[in-house]
């Protein structure tokens, strides 16, 4: 790997959705860490899925319920939905890229397959593994006619796991694709559209695309030099820790993603933890008469770990300091 890339059993289970990797560990408990932030991010389903989490973390329970798209699943009311939560210390989600979206009747469909771990008040952890559904509709809703741009949550099948293993959480999605993906994927929208775009290039052996998802080209090193670094590079997974900060400075609009990363490498297994930092331009540029409404590649942080076991431990921090 280039070192330059530096439907729902009971209330409690419908928030704990589940995390299958490309193959098997224990099961670890997430790492300690501060209480977050509040994070209120809907435009992509991985950032909807993300704020769901977070809204639990932080006991606002009101506004997790609020994210279904009508009623939460089984029809739970609000009260059976928090009380649902009452033994939940403590919970951590990753999503596994790339997703599969589609379009049907007016509507934008969404399928995830997450990995969610849970610390218990009663003691111990848990790990559910799964597929998310989340819905966003494509034309105006009332008066006046305004497309709604967030995503919400429509259904999710969630299942006790014995470890983190995405292959379960990726049964449980009745679609699903891999990297290369089926039909290409080149959009820059937003930041997880980007990481996706990018990882999907590297993977398709598209070296030339994935150089220039950097403004500039890769930072420190020449096309020729980027694409050496990815020989013999194949069988690439992705998996994102649900913890983001997207925030402005100087004109532009920056967001943090943490990853885990597996690859082989001439065959050899390998795994990576680090985060991405996407940047857009909120001001225009040069002769241009508006803003790019891309996203583009600012800095990476990549290393090697270990384990799977590590690697969940460190991506929740790994885009902190």
């Amino acid at each position: 790997m280039n070192t330059a890339i530096n439907r729902v059993m009971r209330p409690f289970v419908i928030g704990l959705v589940a995390l299958a990797l490309l193959f098997g560990s224990s099961a670890p408990s997430p790492a300690a860490a501060q209480a977050p932030g509040a994070f209120d991010v809907r435009d992509h389903p991985i950032y909807l899925i993300a704020s769901y989490y977070n809204a639990i973390a932080l006991q606002d329970y009101g506004r997790a319920y609020s994210y279904w798209n009508g009623n939460a699943p089984g029809g739970i009311t609000y009260q059976q939905f928090v009380q649902g939560f009452a033994d939940v210390q403590a919970v951590r989600a990753l999503a596994r890229l790339p997703v599969v979206m589609s379009a049907a009747a007016g509507t934008a469909h969404a399928e995830v397959p997450v990995v969610v771990l849970t610390t218990l008040k009663s003691g111990g952890s848990q790990i559910f593994a799964g597929c998310f559904h989340a819905v966003k509709t494509n034309v105006p809703v009332g008066d006046p006619g305004v497309v709604d741009p967030n995503w919400y949550l429509n259904s999710a099948v969630l299942n006790p796991a014995t470890s983190v293993d995405f292959l379960q959480a990726t049964s449980a999605c009745s679609q699903a694709d891999v990297f290369p993906t089926s039909t290409g994927v080149h959009d820059q929208q937003s930041p997880l559209d980007l990481i996706t775009s990018y990882y999907d290039a590297i993977a398709a052996t598209d070296y030339y695309r994935a150089y220039h998802y950097w403004p500039n080209g890769a930072p420190g090193q020449t096309l020729d030099q980027f694409a050496q670094g990815f020989a013999g590079t194949a069988n690439i997974g992705v998996v994102v820790g649900l913890s983001f900060h997207i925030g402005a400075a100087a004109g532009s609009t920056y967001a943090n993603t943490p990853l885990l990363i597996t690859a082989t490498s001439w065959g050899q297994s390998q795994l990576f933890v680090g985060c991405i930092v996407a940047r857009k331009s909120n001001v225009p540029v040069g002769n241009s008469p508006a803003p790019d409404p891309n996203w583009y590649l600012y800095s990476a942080n990549i290393n090697p770990v270990s384990t799977l076991d590590a690697g969940v431990q460190q991506v929740w921090n790994a885009c902190s300091g």
